[in-house]
């Protein structure tokens, strides 16, 4: 098989220089226009960083200690180390005669260089100098005509006159090789092989052409002869092989004879849906739209007439020789006598037809239906045993079952179903398989399963069906392995046909494709995977040892990565892992480059793996670490030092929070302790005056004397007045409303306006602004109050005073209220006196307050009293 590269393709141009497949598996190419690597997918340029390979084109690649040697024409030399071109020898254009000859690597790490007449040594550490021509070993020059190779297998390639191109085998029998772009001009400069036996040719404008054996090709004959337009194909217990086309034809090709066309009927032909051979070797072909016929004699019969066994899918046949037929009418049997008879499955079934169906144990039917369920048919009983919904609405295209009892069935879209110790199995895409869309199955001889689909033909060990691997290894074939088309057709039975030889026989949209399945026994060769690049930010960077380091910040990053596969790369696919962001390997993919949008700041390693078209994975690759580096604010020592402020933080609005809970609690307390006071106070109060008060009131009345009446009730009168006026003092002292500045010196002004005119003395009241409206607790009132009627009756008791002044005072801390008379005064007060005035300054200095008393004989006295608001 053939398969070329033009500049359409990619390649840079059309005039091949030069080639060398290196031990990674690329292929340099030295082309007119520059230098370029292949790797089967693309075509990729080298960065270099000088000019002068592009004027001086390339004549010859080596490869020496793992790097890229290029020599150009008039005698340049140059390789490449990690991308970077590295020179050796500078060009002398006009002197072709100094043209570098050959490259050869030494076990020292040097270089011996063959240039002109003379030999030179480029040393591992980068020094060029003259070698001694007698003590090098013998040099083998690379040949620069190769327009007649002789290959390793002994042939021998070459192109005649016609420009036609030829290879000679070892029996000197010279076969063409049909290249389908040839023109006129084609021209081949130089034949190569590499290490897997791929014949490169170089042509002198026409690009680039890849020669290789393919692993399937055409049937033999006599099955060749059936056409592009065979849809299925069969060798019966006699050698004789039977084909039928799409239009329905049927082909028939006894041993050693040319086909001849038969007809099932005189009406006409319709297409084919299966071909069945029964154990006596009778050869049963039915009709997707009318009936199922039987091969005797020399001409085909209806199997029967019954309607029933009409527009039949799929034969089976019991080992009792009981026929099972499925088709748009459900299952029904002919048994070894001829007799009839239809299973009533119509319920069951629901309007699918049977597609395919297979014989398990004694009596016992496994049958596909077309919208994808799976019918267990035992007897006359029918009992659906599908898969989960995964499959439904697939078609059930092929099943078939193991020795063990494993039952596999293949969908059009839902892969590989496996029923096996009454639990299903799937197996798709993310399993492995390249192509989801299964059309059938067959076991070989050799302990494999093959499986024909929409995108090649597959091949899986049967131990890993066995053994219930999570991830198949799949053996891939298609157009670049010698099919013609990778689609193949699962519309009629058998979709693959094992022949007598083993080899299988696969019916695809362009004709039979031919499997020879030891041609495939040897293990294949293990791919191999590399990063080549890391782009962060439309920035890349090489692939080296080296971690790579950016930020701060979020990082676009996108890695590109390889596995050579020059013949099929489009077989190749990758799973890939980015750690530690992700744990698990990801599910298979073909392209071969991965992004992340604004990866936090970190450290990551991407590791890939590729796998091959013959199922086998490669070592894991590895790339540098990339480490983005986080902002100052996300960095260990700030996030510690935040963690550390924000506990102190949270400390110390805990601390706050508790003292004001304790400062509340106290409050609280405080209040419910004025409460008590106050309770207590006032039940002192009601025992001592108003308790005493009414005792001498009922005492008085109960003295009934009337020379003494009137006397009484002037008593009685004044110690009820006076009860009013202690009640009310109780009513004023407990009042919230009374709780202010304003109220306080209202009541305060009454009281003694109302005290003082009963002993005929007036009084006089000064306010000194401002007064603003503060407001007091009720006990501080009530001491405030008990302070000034104190204060009033010593006065009256002991002044002898003709007027009093009271002079109100106020500040945002305290109320300062003065009581000033012009009596009589004193020097030092009597007993009683300094008593009543202790008791005032106790009062006001439970409050944080003050009483002081200026007086001196015939001056008067001044009584200050200070009370804080609170």
């Amino acid at each position: 098989m053939v398969k070329s590269w033009q500049s359409e393709d990619g390649l840079p141009g059309n005039v091949i220089r030069a080639i060398l497949k290196d031990e990674q598996g690329y292929l340099w190419i030295g082309t007119a226009e520059g230098l370029v690597r292949f790797d089967g997918n693309r075509f990729y340029m080298p960065n270099l960083s000088s000019d002068e390979i592009w004027y001086n084109p390339v004549r010859q690649i080596y490869q020496c200690h793992n790097q890229i040697w290029v020599a150009q024409s008039y005698g340049g030399l140059f390789f490449i180390d990690h991308g970077e071109l590295i020179p050796v020898m500078e060009p002398s254009p006009g002197f072709k005669s100094n043209e570098v000859y050959s490259v050869t690597e030494q076990e020292n790490g040097a270089v011996l260089i063959h240039k002109g007449e003379d030999l030179w040594r480029y040393s591992a550490d980068g020094k060029l100098t003259r070698a001694d021509s007698a003590s090098a070993p013998e040099i083998k020059i690379k040949p620069t005509d190769n327009t007649r190779f002789t290959d390793r297998k002994g042939r021998t390639w070459y192109q005649d006159q016609n420009q036609q191109i030829m290879v000679q085998l070892a029996d000197d029998a010279a076969l063409p090789i049909t290249v389908s772009s040839q023109s006129q001009n084609y021209k081949i400069a130089d034949f190569h092989e590499d290490q897997l036996g791929v014949i490169w040719a170089t042509t002198k404008a026409n690009g680039l052409l890849a020669i290789y054996e393919t692993k399937v090709n055409p049937p033999p004959h006599p099955v060749a002869q059936f056409g592009p337009a065979c849809s299925v194909a069969l060798q019966d217990h006699e050698n004789q092989w039977w084909g039928a086309s799409r239009d329905g034809e049927i082909t028939f090709a006894p041993p050693g004879k040319e086909p001849s066309a038969l007809t099932l009927s005189t009406s006409v032909n319709r297409a084919v849906a299966c071909f069945f051979l029964t154990k006596k070797n009778q050869l049963i072909v039915s009709t997707k739209e009318g009936l199922c016929f039987i091969f005797q004699g020399q001409t085909f019969v209806p199997l029967t007439q019954e309607v029933e066994a009409s527009k039949i899918n799929t034969v089976a046949e019991s080992d009792d020789g009981t026929l099972h037929l499925g088709g748009a009418y459900g299952m029904s049997h002919i048994d070894a006598d001829g007799a009839f008879h239809k299973i009533n499955d119509t319920e069951i079934l629901s309007g699918a037809s049977i597609t395919c169906a297979v014989i398990g144990n004694q009596h016992e039917l496994y049958a596909g239906t077309s919208d994808g369920r799976i019918l267990h048919y035992q007897g006359d009983q029918a009992t659906d045993v599908s898969p989960p919904p995964l499959s439904r609405n697939r078609h059930i295209s092929s099943m078939l079952r193991l020795p063990d009892g494993t039952l596999l069935a293949a969908s059009l879209g839902g892969g590989l179903l496996c029923y096996r110790n009454q639990s299903w199995r799937n197996y798709d895409e993310s399993a492995g398989l390249p192509d989801a869309r299964i059309t059938a199955l067959c076991v070989d001889d050799h302990e494999h399963l093959w499986l024909a689909s929409l995108g090649g033909i597959f091949r899986i060990s049967l131990k890993q069906i066995t053994q219930q691997v999570d991830e198949l290894q799949v053996l891939w074939l298609n157009r670049s392995d010698g099919m013609s088309t990778r689609e193949c057709n699962g519309l009629t039975h058998p979709g693959i046909f094992k022949a007598k030889d083993g080899s299988l026989y696969v019916p695809t949209t362009d004709g039979i494709a031919h499997v020879i399945p030891e041609n495939f026994l040897q293990q294949g060769r293990l791919p191999q995977v590399f990063i080549e690049s890391c782009t962060i930010d439309n920035r890349r960077f090489a692939i080296s040892n080296q971690a790579i380091n950016v930020g701060p910040g979020p990082q676009s990053v996108r890695w590109a990565f390889s596995s050579p596969d020059l013949i099929s790369p489009e077989k190749v696919r990758f799973v890939t892992r980015l750690l530690p962001l992700q744990k698990k390997w990801q599910p298979m993919r073909t392209d071969r480059e991965l992004s992340f949008e604004s990866l936090p700041y970190g450290s990551y390693q991407l590791e890939v793996a590729a796998i091959n078209g013959d199922g086998i994975h490669s070592a894991v690759a590895r790339s540098p670490r990339l480490i983005i580096q986080p902002h100052w604010w996300q960095k260990p020592w700030f996030q510690f030092a935040t963690a550390i402020g924000a506990l102190v933080l949270a400390s110390m609005i805990a601390a706050t929070l508790m003292r004001m809970r304790l400062k509340r609690r106290i409050q609280s307390l405080k209040l419910k302790n004025a409460q008590e006071n106050e309770r207590a106070r006032i039940a002192r109060d009601l025992h001592d005056d108003l308790g005493a008060s009414l005792t001498e009131i009922s005492l008085i009345a109960a003295m009934h004397n009337p020379d003494h009446d009137n006397k009484a009730l002037s008593i009685i009168a004044a110690k009820s007045h006076t009860l009013i006026t202690s009640l009310d003092e109780i009513v004023w002292a407990i009042n919230p409303r009374h709780d202010s500045s304003d109220s306080i010196m209202e009541y305060l002004s009454a009281y003694a306006k109302e005290f003082l005119q009963q002993a005929d003395i007036p009084l006089r009241i000064h306010l000194i602004p401002p007064i603003a409206h503060i407001a007091i607790d009720a006990e501080r009132r009530h001491d405030l109050f008990l302070c000034v009627r104190e204060s009033l009756n010593n006065i009256v008791k002991h002044s002898q005073a003709t007027q009093v002044t009271l002079t109100f005072s106020m500040t945002t801390e305290n109320l300062t209220l003065e009581i000033s008379d012009n009596g009589q005064g004193f020097a030092a007060p009597s007993t009683s006196l300094g008593d009543g005035l202790e008791n005032i300054r106790q009062r006001l200095l439970r409050h944080s307050g003050n009483a002081t008393i200026q007086s001196s004989p015939g001056q008067g006295t001044t009584i200050t009293l200070v009370q804080p608001w609170n």
